[in-house]
C-alpha cells in the first residue's frame, strides 16, 4: 500500500511537472516501485490490490509510449527508431498488464455492469495501443493492427448494446472509426 501510495504522489506532482525528463523520471519511478509488487504478489489471494496495481502499470506506460511517440517527430534517424523502439515496447507493456486485469476481472466470481465496463476499458487500452505499433517487418505490424481491429470491433459490439447511455456514445463513434481506419492501415502496410 505503500509503494501505491507514493506512486500516487508521484502521479499528482507529474500533472505540474513542466519538464518532459523529469516527467519520465517519475513514471519510470513508479514503475520501479510498482513492478515487483505485480510480480510477487498471489492476485487470488490480493485480487483488489492487483487489479489496481495493473490498472495503475498500464496506464503509466501508456503515458510512456506517449510521451515516446513525442520522440518520433523528429529527422535524425537514429532518434526515431530508438524513440519508436520505446514507444512499441511500452504499448506491448501497457496491453500485456491489461490482458492480465481483464483475465483476473473475467475470474471474478461476481460478474455484473461495474466488470464489464473495468474489462471494455482495457480492451479499449488494448486496441489503443496496438492500433500504434510501427515495426520493421511490415507482417508484424499487419498483425498487432489485426488484433487491435479485433478489440474494437468487440468493444463496438458490446457498446452499440448500450448506445441508449449517452456516455457509450463516445466510445462507440472512436469504434466505429477506428474500425473503419485500420483495414485502411492494413492494406497500406501489405501493399508497400
Amino acid at each position: 500500500a505503500l509503494r501505491k501510495d507514493i506512486s500516487d504522489l508521484y502521479k499528482t506532482l507529474s500533472i505540474i511537472e513542466p519538464s518532459k525528463a523529469r516527467l519520465m523520471a517519475m513514471l519510470d519511478r513508479r514503475k520501479e516501485m510498482l513492478e515487483p509488487v505485480a510480480h510477487d504478489i498471489n492476485p487470488k489471494a490480493f485480487c483488489n490490490q492487483m487489479q489496481e496495481v495493473w490498472h495503475e502499470l498500464s496506464l503509466i506506460y501508456s503515458e510512456m509510449r506517449e510521451r515516446a511517440s513525442e520522440d518520433t517527430a523528429t529527422k535524425n534517424k537514429a532518434k526515431k527508431d530508438k524513440a519508436t523502439a520505446l514507444m512499441n515496447s511500452y504499448s506491448l507493456k501497457s496491453a500485456d498488464y491489461s490482458k492480465k486485469l481483464i483475465e483476473l476481472l473475467k475470474g471474478l466470481d461476481e460478474q455484473n455492469e461495474s466488470v464489464e465496463n473495468a474489462i471494455q476499458v482495457q480492451m479499449f487500452n488494448i486496441a489503443k495501443m496496438y492500433s500504434n505499433i510501427e515495426f520493421e517487418d511490415p507482417d508484424e505490424t499487419i498483425k498487432y493492427y489485426k488484433d487491435s481491429l479485433t478489440h474494437y470491433t468487440a468493444i463496438k459490439e458490446a457498446v452499440g448494446k448500450k448506445l441508449h447511455i449517452q456516455i457509450h456514445a463516445q466510445e462507440y463513434k472512436l469504434c466505429e472509426e477506428m474500425c473503419e481506419l485500420l483495414p485502411m492501415k492494413i492494406t497500406k502496410i501489405a501493399q508497400n
